[in-house]
């Protein structure tokens, strides 16, 4: 598998560590992630939060207490992620079996009609979350190819500039994704109850809050890629000198990045599922990958940091063009 993601032969051995001890976190993980969101929805926003910083204190303390006095090195850390998530995964269960107000676990009623109505629950919740998962889903894509193209291009130095992407990356996606997630509940509940006035302004205030973040993330990329650099890389190693040249290139995509993830989770809570899937898989999938293969052919190596703004900028042309033309036809 690690294989099939463009990790050489000098860094399977290193990867492989990791892979192997992070593995039996991943459930808790998948527990964390969908609990806190049922959490936030229960009317306990405070204990979600809790559960997010507990969760990474306990993996800060493990990976300096495992990686630097313990000398475990990369499988230390590994093994500090996966107590973390399985920290996370057991405060969400302790939730539901104890502080619960409304949302408890129920025993599955197993008549025909009951299986059926879940069925039909599950289905639609698949159809209007698969653009969520395809979002998640266009960052390990997004780092794959980048992974063979750096790799095929830079070498390992050029996959560790990447990295440090790759780690920011996740930032710029949950900033936005909470404006979009904030804003989901009430331009839903107002579809509803057809106060499109309501929509429409719940949907310029998240706008101007994803445009707001983007630009302050960009400028933060832009005036200190090296200090962002720095973090992940020791200075004077080519794989800081080509972080420090890419991480602006590749900040370039934070506004249309906010833009783009707001107006997808617009179309989600319009109980809309072509749109938002069709913009996922072109920003995603569709643009970004011929993106890392064509773009250096043109512009060198710069053409493998601006293949995710590319896609992002024309996803973001097409989305204000259709939006625009469907207002327009409205009115």
């Amino acid at each position: 598998m690690l294989s099939l993601f463009g990790c050489s032969e000098r860094l399977l051995p290193l990867a492989t560590d990791y892979l192997l001890w992070i593995m039996p976190g991943l459930c808790f993980l998948f527990l964390q992630c969908a609990g806190m969101m049922l959490i936030r929805l229960d009317g306990s926003p405070r204990y979600a939060m809790s559960v997010q910083i507990v969760s990474a204190a306990v993996n800060i303390f493990l990976d300096w207490l495992m990686v630097f006095p313990l000398q475990m090195g990369i499988k230390g850390a590994s093994i500090a992620t996966s107590i973390s998530c399985i920290v996370g995964g057991l405060m969400v269960l302790f939730y539901f079996l104890r502080l619960s107000s409304r949302l408890k676990f129920y025993r599955l009623e197993w008549s025909h009609k009951s299986l059926l109505l879940s069925l039909r629950n599950i289905g639609y919740i698949s159809r209007i979350g698969f653009a969520t998962f395809l979002s998640e889903l266009a960052m390990g894509v997004m780092m794959v190819s980048g992974n063979y193209n750096f790799m095929k291009l830079l070498g390992e130095d050029g996959v560790a500039a990447f990295g440090v992407g790759c780690y920011l990356f996740p930032v710029i996606f949950s900033i936005s994704n909470a404006v979009a997630q904030s804003a989901q509940p009430i331009i839903s509940f107002n579809y509803g109850i057809s106060r499109f006035d309501r929509i429409r302004t719940a949907l310029k205030v998240s706008l101007t809050a994803a445009v707001g973040c983007g630009v302050i993330i960009a400028l933060s990329m832009w005036g200190g890629a090296s200090a962002l650099a720095a973090i992940f890389l020791p200075s004077g190693v080519p794989a800081f000198e080509y972080a420090a040249h890419g991480l602006p290139l590749l900040g370039t995509c934070a506004i249309c990045f906010a833009v783009n993830i707001t107006f997808i989770g617009y179309y989600q809570s319009l109980d809309s599922a072509a749109l938002p899937t069709a913009y996922t898989m072109l920003r995603g999938v569709i643009l970004v990958v011929p993106g890392f293969i064509f773009l250096p052919l043109f512009l060198g190596v710069n053409g493998l940091w601006l293949a995710i703004p590319v896609a992002e900028f024309i996803t973001m042309l097409l989305i204000l063009s259709v939006f625009a033309l469907t207002a327009k036809n409205k009115s």
